[in-house]
């Protein structure tokens, strides 16, 4: 059993060094209110690619950024003037 313990010390340096990269995102507003007068705004996406052991690779990662409305249809209604009021 103590062999294992050891063996299983020497080589998690080498099995920690097979963790895949991971990405840590962050955007400058966390919510949008859309008000009658909204004519669009402005979001910056930034974040940090950490790499296991600090070790950069030759090649850059991608990185692909969707961004998503709602999944439901939204019923939107125009104020209109009915008898003058």
């Amino acid at each position: 059993m103590m062999r294992w313990a050891l063996l299983l010390a020497l080589l998690a340096p080498l099995l920690m060094g097979q963790a895949r990269p991971r990405l840590v995102p962050a955007v400058s507003q966390q919510e949008v209110e859309i008000i009658y007068s909204f004519t669009g705004a402005e979001l910056m996406i930034y974040g940090a690619v950490l790499y296991p052991g600090g070790r950069i690779p030759a090649e850059p990662a991608d990185i692909v950024v969707v961004l998503k409305g709602p999944e439901q249809s939204i019923l939107m209604r125009e104020k209109q003037q009915r008898m003058g009021i």
